[in-house]
């Protein structure tokens, strides 16, 4: 029967070869339930409160745990069940049940019982068949019956071994595994579903027989007395010779099968060993571990962080004659089979005792063995709504297999247990996951008997009585979980295990673990208990302890703890990070309870995970009170995450902490220097919005309180604070700048902080000139600096309830919130444009902090809103963003092009291309208003810009490459406004007007100073923009004829003919260069040529006009001939003008003489260099 459990005084209890764990007893089983029962051959437990005894005749005895223990019912089996087990996925019970022959030779078979959780199902007569060849009749269509499925198997199975989520069954044959595949099928004609099996076709041989087997999704476990061997089964790089060869070497006997996995470090040296056919594809780069190294390691075993020191192991790690090698019946009938591998995880082999060594070393290295094996898989609980369809391709996958974040397991020895830890989340890193780490080490008070594994605490059964010790599991489960840390914060997983119940019992054979319930089997004290296999002629006893719920272990642990918070902080915050672990673990792992055709999700009613969720914010808040109290500065990092983990404003906080009664031995300074590293975290470096929706139910009194705190322990972080958080702005202006005067006055030169906090105190003040001379004080690469560092002092957004209380890094964040300028970007806007233009753009490209069609709707919202200088202002802004932007984009982007531009980037491209435009207009009205005012001098020309460049500093960004600059036609420079109009000139002569020179030579000038011209030439030139914008372009120039740049504007969006057209009849002198820029064939040379001799042939004699287009003739003639063959020259020509072009023809004919001429001569000398013998 249950004793009252042991009480111990000392928090540290020692055991042999220095092992330490901490002993509290705070384990406390809620309810026991005592019954008899018939002796039990076996045992097993099913969702969520059954015991299944299999009793001696073939009877198996099912008692719900949660009405007292009673037997409900039973249901029979074939033959005696020697292991039975059961399986959620299917809900169905898998037996191995044996019976002997009429030689007297003992047979075994592996059968499932379906149905048998129906009481009326199990009064029917048992309806048998044989899986993967039988399927149900159609007259079962009626009421569920007792089903037994038996596989059909060649060998003798000896263990067994089931996956919950998935339902499959892998069994064992002496050294050998086979895996057999849950179905559920559906008869065509009767259209009822039935569970069923498949021989998968894989097979593994290992290198020892087991005893006991674990499946876990792909994770197989085996154990042996001696052996311990656990690896992932699944498809890898395995090609199909590699299966073929895998399958003749089991054929052959499976001979040598450890030699091609070998690797002799000689063969290294000489660069003989060829390691990409003996190494897995993701094992590279290779890491070396010498065996002296390797050995002082696992003696000291750096990997178990738990506190636990040990000097000696029992075991060897990854010993060289351990093995598995995969093989299947026919891979060409199963390609999943043909592909399968093995990834070994753990292998581990009880060592024998070393000759000439010392007793202690070797205190039970001759008779130590492996006890136990467990192998627990942990997955991540979805939240409600997030619930997507998942298609399964691999068969040893269940649709939950996404969710698994890690697996555990245990390894059992006669007095220790070893927890080992695999990531599941780097299952597709084999290297990775193949680095399994000893995660903690359970030195028990006496040899082991059984174990039993819950989520958060671990159950030992030793001859001596059961033993209860927390996890390490759910440490690393949270960890795996938040492999950054970002979201959440997990307690260190180096302190040491806690012995938490420690209860005797006598003659206890059995453990089992339910739901809610830890059952032990008794057999009477006057019996043999030596072995399981022992039968108790004086009848059993059965103990039902009743589990304590994770809620309320985590108010036992609290209770005792808190006891002890201010005499040892260091006892109380291990326990209470063991209560918060124990918590946590419960809220974000998941069970299962049984389905017919899947293993389903457990949920808890919505009252129970209310508490749960309030005790487990209580958990955060007070471990982040523990965190603030400490000494050391790095745990006054951690109360920041716990503080908002447990929901808690800053406000909260403070007051939280200003409540603390502390003993009299304790100063107060110690809290308030924790409490100044929270703040410092939380309100310094999470960038809040303007509208401080972390201090949303604050009053002014909060900002004072913080500036008491700042002020007494870190003044200089007062402008910071400013800088993040506008309550201080709002709520205490005129002490935040006494403080600020303060600490300026002690210092040599002011910050960039402090300039850009006086600059927000000033505008909050209604002072925007004092900003602006401050503003004037910062270089423009500090101010740049400092407003990328606080993006979001420019751009604000209205929060709206739902986000209230949550921190944000990106505009993006805030849902459905709207952005917009700030006064301080307002500012900026008017007097420092080029750099606003930078630090916008920086938030696009750069920090990511907003999006381009956010930055975008910002101005598009803001632009309407200014009239006159300001939205003047903006919109310069916007264009040299915009200029910012694209230099990045189609810089940073290799081969980008318009296909490939989103929705976004091309309608930021038009609203570049319509701002380039507006400009020219603008510059067009204003160079007609200074002709009405000229009288007859030409205007004193402005500051000449570089046509090249766009001219400016860092206020005119004279030192920027423009866009696509290099694209940029060189014609282009012969055009008006680069170039004066000649023929303009010319004809005005011809008319005898006057032309005015002042007035040519003072535009062009002006036009030198506008660069949007330029600008938009290049960008048309470019081919970037989508053909609608060259459509609007062309449209625009076409409906404001006196548009600066009107011609050259219109030819970049003509056709090329059309263009040349019209170069011919306003710009010739501009025709060659468009010409040997544009033209690409025979043609269109023949139909300028024409173009030109029809021209000229139209022009009197007396018009001053016809020398000047005989120029531009012999000029193309020219180059022509010195270009093309005499062939194409003559092809080319217009007809009739034969005598007009002959000295063209004969210039073409010398030119390509001369070219014969110099082949020769290259060639002559090329042919003489290889002959000379140098």
């Amino acid at each position: 029967m249950l004793q009252p459990p042991y009480v111990t005084t000392a928090w540290e209890l020692s055991h042999s070869k220095h092992r330490m764990v901490r002993v509290i007893s705070v384990h406390h089983f809620v309810s026991q339930d005592i019954h008899t029962c018939e002796d039990p051959v076996t045992a097993a437990t099913a969702p969520p409160n059954y015991l299944l005894l299999a009793l001696p005749q073939h009877v198996v005895e099912v008692r719900d745990l949660s009405k007292g223990g009673g037997v409900s019912f039973s249901f029979p089996t074939v033959d005696q069940a020697q292991q039975m087990l059961h399986c959620c996925n299917g809900n169905y019970v898998a037996t191995l049940e044996v019976k002997q022959n009429r030689q007297g030779k003992e047979c075994s078979y592996a059968r499932v019982y379906a149905n048998w959780d129906v009481p009326s199902a199990v009064q029917q007569p048992m309806r048998a068949r044989i899986a993967g060849r039988v399927t149900p009749s159609s007259a079962q269509s009626g009421p569920p019956s007792l089903e037994m499925i038996e596989l059909p198997l060649k060998k003798a199975p000896s263990v067994i071994a089931c996956c919950q989520t998935t339902g499959n069954l892998l069994l064992a044959f002496h050294k050998t595994l086979t895996l057999y595949h849950f179905r559920v099928c559906t008869r065509d004609i009767s259209r009822l579903r039935f569970i069923d099996f498949e021989e998968s076709g894989v097979f593994v041989d290992l290198s020892f027989s087991p005893t006991s087997l674990s499946l876990a999704e792909d994770i197989i476990a085996c154990m042996a007395d001696k052996y311990v061997h656990v690896f992932r089964l699944g498809p890898g790089a395995k090609t199909a010779d590699q299966s073929q060869e895998s399958t003749d070497r089991h054929a052959n006997g499976n001979k040598n099968n450890n030699i091609d996995s070998h690797i002799d470090w000689e063969e290294v040296l000489r660069g003989d060993c060829n390691t990409d056919s003996k190494l897995h594809s993701s094992s590279f780069p290779l890491r070396v571990d010498l065996p002296s190294i390797v050995a002082d390691k696992v003696t000291s075993c750096p990997g178990s962080p738990s506190g636990v020191m040990y000097r000696h192991i029992p075991f060897q790690v990854a010993p060289p004659n351990m093995s598995a090698v995969v093989w299947c019946t026919s891979p060409a009938a199963t390609p999943w089979a043909a592909k399968s591998e093995v990834l070994h995880l753990l292998q581990l082999q009880i060592t024998a005792p070393q000759l000439g060594s010392s007793a202690k070393q070797t205190y039970s290295s001759a008779c130590d063995e492996f006890r136990s094996l467990v192998l627990k898989p942990l997955y991540a609980r979805k939240e409600p709504g997030n619930t997507k369809a998942v298609t399964v391709i691999n068969p040893m996958h269940s649709k939950y297999y996404g969710d698994l974040v890690s697996t555990v397991c245990l390894v059992v020895t006669q007095q220790e247990g070893y927890l080992y830890h695999f990531n599941m989340r780097d299952v597709q890193e084999p290297s990775r996951l193949q680095q399994a780490a000893c995660v903690t080490v359970y030195p028990f008070t006496a040899p082991v008997t059984a174990v039993a594994m819950e989520r958060f605490v671990l159950h030992a059964l030793t001859e001596t009585g059961l033993e209860t010790y927390t996890l390490r599991a759910g440490h690393h489960f949270i960890s795996a979980l938040d492999p950054a840390g970002n979201l959440t914060a997990c307690p260190p997983a180096d302190d040491p295990v806690c012995l938490v119940g420690l209860r005797p019992f006598l003659g206890v054979e059995r453990l089992l673990l339910a739901d809610s319930y830890l059952v032990l089997l008794a057999c009477s004290e006057e019996s043999s208990s030596s072995s399981q296999d022992s039968h108790c002629s004086g009848g059993w006893t059965l103990y039902s302890l009743t589990l304590p719920c994770p809620a309320a272990l985590y108010n036992d642990i609290l209770t005792v703890g808190s006891a002890h918070r201010w005499s040892s902080p260091a006892t109380y915050r291990h326990l209470l990070c063991e209560g918060h672990v124990i918590l946590r673990t419960a809220i974000a792992t998941v069970t299962w309870k049984p389905g017919t055709t899947e293993a389903l999700p457990c949920s808890d009613s919505e009252e129970f995970t209310r508490q749960r969720d309030e005790l487990y914010r209580e958990s955060c808040a007070l471990l982040a009170d523990s965190y603030i109290m400490c000494d050391d500065e790095a745990d006054w990092k951690l109360a920041a995450p716990f503080y908002k983990m447990a929901a808690l404003t800053p406000v909260e906080v403070v007051n939280r902490v200003k409540k603390f009664e502390l003993p009299p031995d304790l100063s107060a300074e110690r809290k308030n220097q924790g409490l100044m590293s929270y703040l410092r975290e939380c309100l310094l470096q999470l960038n809040q919005a303007p509208g401080d929706t972390l201090f949303s139910p604050a009053v002014p009194n909060f900002a004072h309180t913080l500036l008491d705190l700042f002020e007494q322990y870190d003044p200089a972080q007062v402008s910071t604070l400013v800088l993040n958080s506008s309550l201080l702005r709002d709520c205490a202006t005129d002490r935040v700048l006494a403080i600020m005067k303060k600490q300026l006055s002690a210092r040599a030169a002011p910050a960039a902080s402090d300039a850009l906090a006086l600059v927000l105190l000033c505008i909050q003040r209604g002072s925007p000139e004092q900003a602006v001379a401050v503003l004037d004080s910062l270089t423009p690469s500090s101010l740049i600096s400092i407003l990328s560092d606080n993006p979001i002092l420019l751009l604000e957004r209205q929060c709206p309830a739902s986000t209230r209380g949550s921190s944000s890094t990106s505009l993006s964040d805030g849902g459905d919130s709207t952005p917009s300028f700030s006064e301080l970007a307002s500012v900026l806007m008017d007097s420092k444009p080029a750099v606003l233009a930078v630090v916008l753009a920086d938030f696009v490209t750069a920090l990511q902090f907003a999006t381009l069609r956010e930055i975008l709707q910002v101005f598009l919202e803001y632009i309407p809103s200014r009239i006159g200088i300001a939205g003047s202002a903006a919109s310069d802004v916007l264009q040299k963003f915009l200029e910012k932007y694209f230099a990045w984009y189609f810089g940073d982007v290799t081969a980008q092009n318009l296909a490939s531009c989103d929705a976004p980037t091309a309608e930021a491209l038009k609203i570049l291309v319509r701002s380039y435009l507006s400009d020219l207009r603008w510059h067009d009205a204003k160079t007609s208003g200074k002709k009405k005012l000229r009288s007859g001098e030409p205007e004193e020309p402005r500051r000449k810009l570089n046509p090249d460049k766009t001219g400016s500093s860092w206020e005119n960004q004279s030192d920027t490459k423009v866009l696509f600059e290099e694209s940029r036609s060189a014609f282009l420079a012969k055009m008006p406004p680069y170039s004066a109009d000649l023929s303009k000139r010319l004809l005005s002569l011809q008319e005898g007007a006057e032309f005015a020179l002042e007035d040519g030579g003072s535009a062009r000038q002006e036009d030198a100073d506008c660069d949007s011209l330029f600008k938009l030439q290049c960008l048309l030139c470019s081919g970037k923009l989508p053909q609608d914008c060259a459509i609007e372009v062309r449209q625009f120039a076409q409906t404001h004829p006196r548009l600066h740049g009107n011609l050259s504007l219109q030819v970049l969006c003509m056709p090329v003919l059309e263009a040349a057209n019209v170069l011919l009849g306003f710009c010739p002198q501009a025709l060659l260069r468009f010409t040997k820029d544009r033209f690409s064939g025979e043609a269109e040379w023949k139909w300028l040529l024409l173009m030109l001799h029809r021209k000229v042939q139209t022009l009197g004699d007396e018009t001053l006009l016809k020398p000047f287009y005989l120029q531009v003739t012999r000029d193309v003639m020219t180059y022509l001939a010195q270009t093309l063959p005499v062939e194409d020259v003559c092809r080319v020509l217009p007809p009739g003008g034969d005598d007009l072009y002959r000295s063209y023809v004969q210039i073409c004919q010398q030119a390509g003489h001369a070219n014969h001429i110099r082949a020769l001569i290259m060639a002559t000398g090329q042919q003489l260099l290889t002959t000379l013998n140098l």
